[in-house]
């Protein structure tokens, strides 16, 4: 599958945008920055690019995967507090080492460019790219537009916190890039096909979550449920009706417990057990709870214990949906209310009876139901409604259908475009600033719990992006910086929905 280039040009254009937008706000700094360096090496805790444990726990494993070979992280264990995982004596991230590894190999790159840290976090950003790129092939095979196309690339990369999340360095837009990219191997699925490589490719993704983020194995059953269905052929000859179930099915179960090979050998090596999830082992959840326990005393008994059963509460589910949707804190549609038009356009594909409606939003109220339940659905100190961000790729899809059927209704751009700006002076605040925003329970005097902190930030002449702190912090403040990249940023968006110069004609075949 690939893209014709003549017909694409737009799109293409667009994605190199976007990608040069990500790179200037980038967040980091110059030199090799180590836990327990000193000097210039040194890395302060509780301070951008390093704000929170989530960054911290990431990187300690991406070093000592990639200069000691290893996942046991004890000296670095005051480094990733208060996330910090144990068993049998030693000390683990809590996360799942899959975004570790993955961008071990970026920082290998950027250590003999003196950019260790620079070059690990970019993983977040090439996925989140990657994510556009799926979503052009999405859009195309539902047969969508190219100014929709580019407004769904828009509404995601530039109109969401899946741009404050994909420059720094987190496990959500790599999982945003796995859920995407299933959906597309759902499309491509034809009933009474060869279906062999879908299928395949389909267990692989699935088991990937195993070392990504455990939860998308969750959020993806109603897709993975859609897929399996549509590879499902029907024979309707005189009084009997038959139903054939495919053969190739069974790759599907092959290629993911071959995916589970590592993920067993791991476990089996570290924890002496076949299945294991590291979170599973987080003293922060003990402290949590109300286990008490002594750091100089650890033992793997404490992890018995009945009070540490569950995270998830259903009764929950109100509180939390209202947090991730409405609230001022973390509300989606507060912060980004561009996301109204995803709701909408969810309606009309239900009148329109478009096929893949319904599979697409059960995999956001999934999602939504799952950290409902969470009993931290504001997911700690964060921007905006960070555990939409693996879904919002496919809600974006929501709103390109909104676009697809009322473009042409004047009020309707108006009242879009509104929005839409709005939305992108929230996410690119957030994105040259910080995700550390407390959530309102907390109730820290003086200190804003939304986006309004981002703003301080800037106001107070303070941004994490790498390229202004190397490059133009002498030239120009944080805040005429911003300026100058929400302006170009609005004037894309602006060009897109209105100009009738864009080419809009219908995809051609890839």
């Amino acid at each position: 599958m690939f893209l014709k280039i003549k017909n694409n040009f737009g799109l293409i254009l667009l994605i190199f945008f976007i990608s040069f937008i990500y790179f200037l706000t980038l967040r980091g700094v110059n030199g090799n920055l180590y836990p327990n360096g000193k000097g210039n090496e040194k890395i302060i805790s509780n301070t951008p690019p390093f704000e929170t444990s989530l960054e911290r726990g990431r990187y300690a494993q991406t070093i000592a995967i990639a200069e000691n070979h290893t996942f046991i992280l004890d000296k670095f264990r005051n480094f990733i507090k208060p996330d910090l995982a144990w068993y049998n004596g030693h000390y683990f991230s809590p996360f799942p080492p899959g975004v570790s590894v993955l961008a071990t190999p970026f920082y290998l790159i950027g250590k003999k460019t003196q950019l260790n840290q620079l070059f690990t976090f970019s993983t977040s950003a090439i996925f989140s790219i990657l994510t556009g790129i799926i979503l052009i092939f999405i859009g195309k095979k539902i047969n969508f537009s190219n100014r929709s196309i580019a407004l769904m690339l828009l509404v995601y990369l530039v109109a969401s916190n899946g741009w404050a999340y994909g420059v720094t360095f987190s496990a959500h837009p790599i999982s945003a890039f796995i859920i995407s990219t299933f959906f597309l191997l759902g499309l491509n699925i034809k009933p009474g096909k060869n279906n062999i490589l879908n299928f395949i490719l389909l267990g692989f993704l699935y088991g990937l979550n195993f070392y990504i983020d455990y939860p998308n194995l969750f959020i993806l059953i109603p897709l993975l449920i859609w897929a399996v269905f549509k590879s499902f052929s029907s024979h309707n000859e005189k009084e009997n009706y038959e139903i054939s179930i495919p053969s190739s099915l069974l790759f599907i179960i092959l290629s993911f417990l071959v995916s589970l090979i590592p993920f067993f050998i791991f476990n089996f090596h570290y924890y002496h057990k076949w299945i294991a999830l590291t979170n599973s082992y987080n003293l922060k959840a003990l402290e949590e709870r109300g286990v008490t326990f002594s750091y100089n005393h650890l033992s793997n008994s404490l992890f018995n214990k009945k009070s540490y059963s569950t995270r998830f509460d259903f009764m929950s589910i109100p509180r939390g949906i209202f947090t991730l949707i409405f609230s001022s804190d973390r509300g989606l549609l507060f912060f980004f209310p561009i996301y109204i038009f995803g709701f909408l356009g969810f309606i009309m594909g239900l009148f329109k009876k478009n096929k893949f409606i319904i599979p697409l939003f059960l995999t956001f109220l999934f999602d939504l139901l799952l950290y409902g339940s969470f009993n931290d659905p504001w997911g700690g100190w964060a921007f905006g409604p960070r555990y939409l961000i693996p879904v919002l790729p496919l809600f974006a899809i929501f709103i390109g259908l909104a676009f697809e059927y009322l473009e042409k209704r004047t009020i309707f751009k108006i009242i879009f475009s509104f929005l839409f700006i709005f939305s992108s002076i929230v996410a690119l605040a957030g994105a040259l600033t910080t995700n550390a925003v407390p959530p309102i329970i907390e109730n820290i005097p003086n200190t804003p719990t939304n986006f309004m902190l981002n703003f301080q930030f800037l106001m107070n002449n303070m941004t994490s992006s790498f390229f202004y702190n190397t490059f133009l912090r002498h030239i120009l403040s944080p805040f005429s910086y911003y300026l100058a990249l929400l302006s170009v940023t609005i004037l894309v968006i602006l060009f897109i929905i209105w100009l009738p110069l864009l080419h809009i004609a219908k995809n051609t075949k890839m």
